[in-house]
């Protein structure tokens, strides 16, 4: 029986790329999730995000909606219907590392979700260059030639005299026309619909080429659409792919060209940096030139062709997408959906079923006392509450007296002076750009007479805080203890800027990291490999994906003792600091 209800939706019906996405989405999930009609879905995933336009929001309540950012989010976002979409979708997914970091910036809830590739299809050919010297012969090509392939398309259709600024067709054929003018024996193979600009721009320049369709003047769009095994035979029968893309999502001919272990050089858009060595991208038409001619002389770009293939069968096979969308599933499942029923619900509810114990009969008798407080039942095996309880805690859900306490979100702004009897308590802030001005008010209130740490994500967050007037007695902020670089990414963009911007507002004394915590697990084959010195306490699904994201790496497995450990320091910490 399937776990998860699904709603697959976003394709254009046209057999392209956004076509290719659903069905392989269907495949890799047909484990684990059944396709079914939108009323009957619990989760509703759209492998573009346009797909849910025209889902009325109505249609979406009670349902968990994740949508593939599939472009640049940087394009994303100047989009008319981007807000309309966003204020549907409770998580965004994104395809490569830099897509996730803006977005979490952007204080988006989102996920990283490569795109998946057909390794069966895209495989190399067992003898390059027979498979190209028979390609040549078969389709009239000089056999001397330096056969270049682009198999995108130029045009959106609407107008085939303008080039579709986003592929980049007019840099295409710049570039092949300085190719040409050094002396390179350059021929050039099309394929794909809407390549009316190019061909015209080609025969202009007296650049040879040879297109793998039927050349006509109107619309081809259903006409010479290539399925994906004649677009694999095509990547397997050049001498290079060349790339031209101004910004992306994938490009899906990245993954093609890498699966087939055919050479490609591209400009660093969308997943580009994620798959090919520095070696192999360009920044200019000059280092486009540059390249292209020192492989035809010196065949400089086939040593790349391994760790490209490498990062394919690591992070694109459907194995490991498929993990990664189960993982995604399952989280989703947990968050609270935008798209709510109206009903009511309490303000905030304990994480432990146990009977109510009230400030008077509640005397702590040793060190394991705790009590917690948490708006979402998920919560307590994030931070491994329950593997403390295991280990002696006495765990309560609501205040008790002289006794530790761990609060989570925003339960502590509704409570009086006369709750607080604790003397060590810990505020763990998730999502703290969605408070309010009164909650903010009370939230400083309570943080400067009541809470001895504030534990914040990052240290993003800790500097939004500041900018609202923010000042803690003490601050914690979360984050790895590698002292080379392993932090990149997690805080602001530099973490040496966020870092002094920190200091100088709140003083190095009051920066405190945990010592030890969940460590970060990374897949190697099959052999798993821990990494040491890392401290985390994660709350919120796009945090823990952005620390997964920055150390460029797909799985992130913390324990129950881990994330035990992790608060039982933050709670020894706490103590520390209320005795001095």
């Amino acid at each position: 029986m399937s776990k998860f209800k699904v709603h697959f939706c976003g394709g254009e019906g046209i057999n392209w790329a956004l076509d290719h996405d659903l069905r392989q989405m269907q495949q890799l999930t047909s484990n684990f999730a059944k396709a079914v009609e939108l009323d009957e879905a619990d989760i509703v995933h759209s492998v573009w995000w346009r797909g849910l336009l025209h889902i009325p929001k109505k249609n979406l309540e009670g349902k968990r909606v994740i949508a593939s950012v599939a472009n640049d989010p940087r394009h994303l976002v100047t989009q008319a219907d981007y807000i309309r979409a966003d204020l549907k979708i409770d998580a965004w997914l994104c395809e490569f590392k830099e897509a996730m970091n803006f977005m979490s910036r952007m204080n988006k809830s989102c996920f990283l979700l490569p795109d998946p590739v057909e390794m069966d299809v895209f495989f190399p050919p067992n003898d390059r260059k027979k498979t190209i010297q028979n390609f040549k012969e078969n389709n009239g090509i000089p056999k001397h030639t330096y056969l270049i392939g682009n198999f995108n398309r130029d045009t959106d259709g609407a107008d085939f005299s303008i080039p579709k600024r986003q592929k980049g067709a007019d840099l295409l054929l710049e570039i092949l026309v300085h190719v040409k003018d050094i002396g390179i024996p350059v021929h050039v193979l099309l394929a794909g619909p809407r390549r009316h600009w190019i061909r015209k721009g080609l025969r202009e320049a007296g650049i040879p080429y040879t297109y793998i369709g039927e050349e006509m003047e109107d619309d081809d769009l259903r006409v010479n659409t290539l399925g994906l095994k004649d677009v694999a035979n095509l990547m397997r029968s050049i001498d290079l792919l060349l790339v031209t893309s101004r910004w992306e999502g994938a490009p899906n001919a990245l993954h093609e060209a890498s699966s087939s272990m055919t050479k490609i050089i591209s400009p660093p858009a969308g997943q580009v940096p994620d798959v090919l060595s520095a070696q192999q991208i360009y920044y200019d038409i000059h280092g486009a030139v540059q390249l292209i001619e020192r492989d035809y002389k010196d065949d400089i770009l086939n040593k790349y062709l391994c760790a490209a293939y490498e990062v394919m069968v690591r992070n694109h096979g459907y194995t490991n997408i498929s993990k990664q969308v189960y993982y995604i599933y399952e989280m989703v499942s947990k968050m609270k959906p935008k798209n709510e029923k109206n009903t009511q619900k309490k303000w905030w509810h304990g994480i432990f079923n146990t009977s109510h114990k009230s400030v008077n009969n509640c005397q702590p008798k040793d060190d394991k006392q705790l009590w917690c407080l948490s708006e979402s039942d998920e919560d307590k095996d994030i931070f491994g509450i329950n593997y403390l309880s295991k280990q002696g805690y006495n765990l309560y859900d609501e205040i008790v007296q002289d006794t530790p306490g761990v609060v989570f979100g925003t339960e502590l702004l509704d409570r009086v002076d006369k709750d607080f009897v604790s003397y060590n308590i810990i505020h763990i802030l998730p999502k703290i750009s969605e408070y309010n001005n009164v909650e903010w008010s009370r939230l400083i209130e309570w943080n400067t007479k009541h809470v001895t740490i504030t534990v914040f994500i990052n240290g993003d967050d800790l500097l939004f805080a500041s900018d609202r007037g923010f000042r803690p007695r003490y601050s914690l902020i979360i984050r790895p203890s590698d002292k080379n670089g392993g932090h990149r990414g997690l805080i602001k963009n530099e973490a040496s800027f966020a870092e002094s911007e920190i200091r100088e507002r709140f003083g190095a004394q009051r920066i405190r990291s945990l010592s030890q915590g969940c460590p970060l697990i990374l897949e190697e084959g099959e052999n798993p490999v821990e990494q040491p010195g890392f401290a985390c306490i994660l709350k919120s699904v796009n945090n823990k994906e952005r620390y997964r994201n920055s150390l460029q790496k797909l799985i992130w497995l913390p324990t129950e003792k881990e994330t035990g450990n992790q608060l039982r320091d933050a709670l020894i910490l706490s103590k520390e600091l209320n005795s001095h």
